[in-house]
């Protein structure tokens, strides 16, 4: 977990190789943690290895039964131009809400995979109403900031 967590705060600052190096040494003390498959996913994107990171996210959603992470790989599908596989989650998604909960910040990422903002901004103020302590990690998408309703989000957030 400190790798983790510090992997997590290294592609904050924008240092994305030490991320992903740390998300490494972290996978190998723990090769059953989704999360750090989702942390080299997302420094492997902003260092421009889609297909890399494509695998990392099919990986970190293989080892995890939580819904979050259907939709970040409906997320990834979208972000590479597999619009059918983003889809096909947003599907899935729909369907499993009828049997157990499924976190506003899944769909939200499948919707942003799939480029509807306005749905996705939808979600993540369903996400803040309902307090999701993690909500900060979905909300710093530069194409987010330019939504008409994100200071509505960041009030929400009580980040005005």
């Amino acid at each position: 977990w400190i790798h983790s967590d510090q992997g997590a705060l290294l592609l904050a600052a924008g240092r994305y190789q030490e991320a992903l190096e740390t998300a490494r040494i972290a996978m190998e003390l723990d090769p059953a943690m989704p999360s750090t498959y989702g942390l080299a996913a997302a420094a492997l994107f902003r260092m421009d290895s889609d297909d890399e990171a494509i695998r990392m996210m099919e990986r970190a959603d293989s080892l995890s039964e939580h819904p979050l992470y259907r939709g970040l790989l409906a997320r990834a599908y979208g972000r590479v131009g597999n619009r059918e596989g983003a889809l096909e989650i947003l599907d899935e998604l729909k369907e499993l809400r009828q049997h157990r909960y499924v976190p506003p910040r899944a769909f939200a990422n499948a919707y942003l995979g799939l480029d509807s903002l306005d749905a996705a901004m939808d979600w993540l103020i369903e996400a803040a109403v309902t307090r999701d302590p993690s909500l900060h990690w979905d909300i710093r998408s530069s194409r987010l900031r330019d939504h008409p309703r994100y200071p509505e989000l960041l009030r929400l957030m009580r980040l005005e």
